[in-house]
């Protein structure tokens, strides 16, 4: 079901062995000044608030907290979908490395994807798919 979502290259952080305890703490600090800016002024900050939840969803699993990453994983897909849906072109690369997290952290833990959530996404992607066939 989920095979329309794209696989930008290199969008995913990468942290040594020896820096991912260290990179949690800044990680959850991100997030928690995005969330605030994203409160002020969402446009402008929703996106980097996403990014910065998948970012620590990603650190999380890497450091062994799986059932731990899956609720930043999916905040980050939910935060970032509106703009994506109405701004797919800008947003697709960035929509299509958290979804994949999502997934990833979904499988991980067994649990099963939200298909409410991504629904949307992957049509929008099959979208923009067929719009570069026709193009």
């Amino acid at each position: 079901m989920y095979a329309g979502i794209g696989s930008p290259s290199g969008s995913r952080p990468r942290v040594s062995s020896s820096d991912r305890p260290g990179a949690l703490a800044p990680a959850r600090e991100a997030a928690d000044i995005y969330r605030e800016l994203a409160g002020k002024n969402p446009d402008a900050f929703r996106p980097y608030l996403a990014m910065s939840l998948n970012n620590l969803a990603t650190f999380l699993s890497a450091l062994g907290d799986r059932p731990g990453a899956l609720a930043p994983a999916r905040e980050a897909v939910e935060t970032l979908a509106p703009a994506f849906l109405s701004y797919p072109e800008a947003f697709a690369q960035w929509m299509a490395t958290m979804a994949r997290n999502y997934l990833e952290r979904c499988q991980e833990c067994s649990h099963a994807a939200d298909e409410a959530l991504l629904g949307p996404i992957v049509a929008k992607f099959g979208e923009i798919q067929g719009d570069d066939r026709r193009g």
